[in-house]
């Protein structure tokens, strides 16, 4: 009989064999796109912003401008009474036209008042509105910042990150480009971008480094101005932060900006397949909580995909070799 050595004495387990097997997965996956050569892109989302003087959200959009990182902010333009939010100072508005004009900020809608409007137990101001309601809310947000500030808006960010497929139909026939809510959502084939958080606030960030060099696709970080209350992330280590995002050498940008950079569009697909990547069991050799990360392109996927199945061949023949061998 075939001596074992105390490595495969451990590996006849079935535990150890599944660690070992995704072990080497990941290495070979991590290998290729190294030698690869591309980061992945990293997006900042603020979150819950008024249209009016903040100290925090000030104080955070000079960080990111001293660091030469563009920030979306994500505006909510009405009060429930559908007065608009926010003041009209004109020092204010313009110090933020500045701002957009030079690439450093991009504003989004982020619903309408922020508040729920359907009387369920779901957390949501869209999912289960007409499509006739939602059309209009969009359409008066849309326009009320677009008036204000003298831009464009292409981007929509639902509140509590949730929608329906009304809310699709709606933002595609209202003028929208794009949705960024997360993958726990529905998406339409409708010509939208979609461009989901898939960080929320800035804990582990040597680890999210690590991992934008690994892989091919966009970081959607997702934060608010109450992010700093914990004592954890302070602006002091938002600095250090940005600074070490940009020696790391990875490409910032804003919704707007990756869409128009990007050679691979955020399409209805691409969500699809990350959504499924996260929820099924069938991609268990790619779901763990920091891949979930990356909002990862198709064809970092498939090659993933392929690299796995090849080890899982190779894996299998080897084990019935030694099977064979045994017997």
């Amino acid at each position: 009989m075939l001596s074992y050595t105390p490595f495969f004495r451990q590996m006849h387990h079935r535990h150890h064999r599944w660690k070992y097997v995704c072990t080497v997965v990941w290495t070979a996956i991590a290998l290729f796109q190294s030698l690869h050569g591309q980061k992945a892109t990293i997006i900042f989302r603020m979150d819950d912003i008024v249209l009016q003087p903040d100290s925090i959200q000030d104080e955070v959009l000079q960080l990111f401008k001293r660091h030469g990182v563009p920030l979306t902010w994500g505006v909510i333009p009405f009060s429930d009474a559908e007065q608009a939010r926010g003041q009209t100072d004109s020092r204010y508005l313009n110090t933020l036209r500045k701002a957009i004009e030079k690439g450093e900020l991009e504003i989004a809608l982020h619903g309408f008042s922020h508040t729920r409007r359907t009387g369920t137990a779901l957390k949501t101001e869209f999912a289960g509105l007409s499509l006739q309601e939602q059309s209009r809310l969009l359409n008066k947000g849309k326009s009320y910042l677009e008036d204000t500030l003298d831009i464009s808006t292409p981007f929509f960010i639902p509140p509590w990150n949730t929608y329906d497929k009304n809310t699709l139909v709606a933002l595609s026939s209202s003028g929208f480009e794009g949705i960024s809510a997360d993958l726990g959502g529905v998406s339409l084939p409708n010509g939208l971008a979609y461009l989901p958080a898939t960080k929320i606030d800035f804990a582990d960030w040597n680890e999210l480094l690590r991992l934008s060099n690994e892989k091919q696709g966009v970081i959607i970080v997702l934060f608010h101005s109450y992010t700093f209350a914990d004592s954890r992330f302070t602006l002091r280590y938002l600095d250090s932060l940005l600074a070490r995002t940009v020696a790391n050498g990875n490409t910032c940008l804003t919704f707007s900006g990756y869409v128009r950079h990007t050679k691979r569009f955020p399409s209805s697909d691409r969500y699809r397949i990350n959504a499924k990547l996260r929820y099924s069991r069938w991609f268990f050799f790619l779901s763990n909580r920091q891949n979930h990360w990356v909002f990862l392109e198709r064809s970092w996927i498939y090659t993933a995909t392929l690299v796995a199945l090849i080890l899982a061949l190779v894996g299998g023949a080897y084990v019935g070799v030694r099977t064979w061998v045994r017997t």
